[in-house]
């Protein structure tokens, strides 16, 4: 009898016509879920577009590595498209521009007359407004004892020379000594002395003006007393008036001393003078420089406080020429232009006007050759491409028919 033996667990029965016996079927293996779920989460990564970007290769690393920052930076920050605007070509021409300034008139000088003796006002010459000459009386003092004084000590300068003739003689001949003849003229030199004293003192009477001018104020009236160092008249002197005006400490030193200045007063009338002090400090509160310029008034027509323009003249400098309509602002405030630059993208460049023609304005600030933005620099953002195309409107260039 043959031995029982256990069929395999992998195997069916062998069916009863002898066949072969067929293999069992096996349960799902793990991995077929496995590939199936990473299916599905590639799928749902697709789908919400958030896909891995592929690493760089090394060389695309190393062109990576090599551009700037500023680059990238900027490119990140252009629109997609180019904005299109006109732009007309600028070339800096060296100009003898000039400063405008706001300054005001102001008397050549200013003099206080003072009293320098006492005495009662007897006569007034002058009243205020009045023009007078060095010299010229504008009141007289009462003389009182004082022509008397002066006489006394004439008759007794007369007697000392006398005496000190007579002792000279006398010294000469050896009937009088030398000291008799030195105390003679000791006593002639203190005579004198006195007498011109007196002298002074009587002219002190006669109050003339120290300087050609005009009576701004007069302190006293016909009649008053006044005593030494009191106020008597204040007296300007208006030809050449003065010009004074502050410069910034950016432009004080393109100013050119001893040139011609042109002023027009708040009241209509123009001068000529010349830049005749530039200030060696500034002032610490505004950081300016005083400036004066001097210009002829014989007449007396111009009076000191008068509100002037100055176009003052300075050093040549290279400067471009444009249309007003060209200014801009940038985001700060900041007034300006803007061109385009080699690489086709807009700048904006902040400027300072340096005179107002009536050609256009004169502005520094800007390179010698620039590529200005004539039609669209309100479109055009700082950084931006653009698409330039050139200008050939007249009304834009300003320059156009120099």
């Amino acid at each position: 009898m043959s031995p029982i033996t256990s069929p395999d667990k992998n195997t069916e029965a062998a069916p009863e016509n002898g066949g072969d016996p067929k293999p069992r079927r096996r349960g799902l293996r793990p991995s077929i879920f496995i590939a199936g779920g990473l299916a599905i989460a590639a799928t749902a990564w697709i789908v919400s577009g958030n896909l891995p970007q592929e690493a760089p290769t090394g060389d695309e690393a190393a062109i990576a590595s090599d551009v700037p920052e500023e680059a990238v930076e900027e490119e990140s920050t252009q629109p997609q498209t180019a904005v299109a605007v006109r732009v007309i070509e600028s070339v800096a021409q060296l100009r003898q521009s000039s400063l405008r300034v706001v300054g005001r008139t102001e008397a050549n000088r200013t003099g206080r007359l003072m009293s320098e003796t006492e005495g009662r006002i007897v006569e007034l010459m002058a009243d205020e407004g009045a023009s007078v000459e060095t010299d010229g009386l504008i009141a007289r003092l009462d003389v009182n004892e004082r022509v008397a004084m002066v006489r006394k000590a004439e008759a007794l300068v007369k007697q000392r020379r006398i005496e000190f003739e007579a002792a000279t003689k006398l010294a000469e001949r050896g009937f009088q000594s030398e000291v008799r003849r030195a105390e003679a003229d000791a006593q002639l030199q203190s005579a004198e002395a006195e007498l011109r004293l007196y002298r002074i003192d009587l002219a002190k009477t006669q109050l003339v003006a120290p300087f050609d001018g005009v009576i701004m104020h007069r302190a006293v009236e016909l009649g008053d007393y006044v005593g030494r160092g009191d106020p008597i008249a204040e007296i300007v002197d208006l030809d050449p008036i003065i010009i004074t005006a502050e410069v910034s400490e950016q432009e004080v030193g393109r100013i050119v001393p001893g040139g011609l200045a042109m002023t027009r007063l708040i009241t209509g009338e123009t001068l000529e003078g010349v830049v005749s002090y530039i200030a060696p400090q500034a002032d610490d509160a505004t950081r300016t420089f005083t400036i004066e310029i001097e210009a002829p008034n014989p007449d007396l027509s111009v009076k000191a406080g008068v509100t002037t323009e100055v176009l003052l003249p300075t050093t040549n400098r290279k400067a471009h020429l444009i249309s007003p309509a060209l200014l801009t602002l940038d985001d700060s405030g900041a007034v300006g232009v803007k061109y385009v630059d080699a690489r086709s993208i807009a700048r904006f460049a902040p400027i300072q006007i340096v005179e107002d023609s009536p050609e256009g304005l004169w502005i520094v600030g800007l390179p010698d050759q620039a590529t200005l933005i004539s039609i669209g620099h309100d479109y055009a953002v700082e950084g931006q491409r653009v698409l330039a195309t050139p200008d050939t409107t007249l009304a834009a260039r300003p320059s156009a028919t120099q």
